[in-house]
């Protein structure tokens, strides 16, 4: 009795040349998979408060175009205030730089407001008139003790729900890459 072992060491040759490429093409698809996801689930797990949505908006992806890493960051330049919702921060106070005083509005009402209250001597601007009579609080403080931010660290939620998903997902493209490299 004998038992012979051939390899096909042109068609193996073949195989181990186009893996790379293959391998390369399915991770860099999985992981851009994998992180949007991410993203989408850390725009609805969130626990901050959305106003104008720009946090959301913020919440960006990359994946490097050796297709081996990624990350989901925010983007600073959409929401600098992101990196301290997301981390917190430590009580501190806030006080005004190019004028006299802080302005805002209490009470549920717009934030925006011009910065001028009067629009010439004793003529008050009719905004301000208009946010009065809604009841609105408009002070002015030349410093505001801040409380601080409870961090809301949405991105490691997001990622840790999303983590199995990523690990099988990641599996099964280097399962199908080598299928397709012929290995």
């Amino acid at each position: 009795m004998q038992l012979t072992v051939k390899v096909d060491s042109k068609a193996l040759e073949k195989a181990l040349l186009a893996a790379p490429k293959q391998v390369h093409d399915e991770l860099y698809a999985a992981l851009a998979i994998s992180l949007r996801s991410v993203t989408t689930t850390a725009e609805a797990i969130h626990k901050y408060k959305t106003k104008s949505g720009q946090l959301s908006r913020s919440i960006l992806y990359k994946v490097e175009a050796d297709g081996m890493s990624g990350a989901v960051r925010l983007d600073s330049g959409v929401a600098p205030y992101g990196k301290y919702q997301h981390d917190g921060s430590k009580p501190h106070e806030i006080r005004a730089k190019d004028s006299k005083a802080l302005h805002f509005v209490m009470g549920g009402k717009n934030w925006f407001v011009p910065k001028k209250p009067y629009i010439g001597p004793k003529i008050k601007n009719p905004f301000w008139l208009k946010l009065s009579k809604e009841g609105a609080n408009v002070s002015f403080k030349g410093h505001v003790d801040h409380p601080g931010i409870k961090p809301d660290q949405f991105l490691y939620r997001a990622f840790n729900r999303n983590k199995d998903a990523i690990v099988k997902r990641i599996e099964a493209a280097l399962a199908s890459a080598y299928r397709k490299a012929g290995l």
